[in-house]
């Protein structure tokens, strides 16, 4: 891990040592453009050129090492990210397993309700809707298979009908 960091500190360098030749190619072009001598200079389309060359150089160096400190703090964390999934599910396998080996494997489809439901132990929900309702629960504020979005309007009338509901329930009581 300790190279990783040398890695991506060397990386982060480079483009900060990029940026600021960047800069200084930019300010010398600027000040080579304001000259007031600039008319009667020899070669001054030639030394132009050569700072615009100089500053291209400096924007390609610089956009190249940004580009790769993106592409490797990309790869390390993908890498994190699978070495946490593969922890995790390692964790869960063991129960997993065990759930395999003991439980009665019932269908899930094409298969009685009723029938379905007697046979779980633990439980009278089917579990395609036990896995519906967790769904549900666990993604009420995703927009998606179970909850489409309210055009603005509809908003607007679903909080109006809310207040008007909440409105009568407060009477009754």
């Amino acid at each position: 891990m300790s190279t990783v960091r040398q890695t991506m500190t060397e990386l982060r360098d480079n483009y900060e040592k990029a940026q600021r030749k960047l800069e200084t190619a930019d300010a010398n072009l600027k000040k080579f453009h304001t000259r007031s001598d600039r008319l009667t200079l020899a070669n001054f389309d030639e030394r132009l050129r050569e700072l615009e060359d100089i500053r291209c150089e400096y924007e390609q160096s610089r956009t190249l090492s940004r580009d790769i400190h993106a592409t490797e703090t990309y790869k390390i964390a993908k890498n994190q990210f699978y070495n946490n999934i593969s922890r995790y599910l390692s964790s869960k396998m063991p129960k997993i397993e065990q759930r395999l080996e003991n439980d009665d494997l019932i269908p899930l489809f094409g298969y009685d309700l009723i029938k379905h439901c007697s046979k779980r132990k633990d439980t009278l929900i089917a579990y395609p809707i036990k896995i519906c309702i967790r769904l549900l629960e666990n993604s009420l504020n995703e927009e998606g298979l179970f909850r489409i979005a309210l055009s603005q309007g509809k908003q607007k009338k679903t909080l109006l009908l809310n207040l008007i509901y909440k409105q009568l329930i407060g009477e009754q009581h």
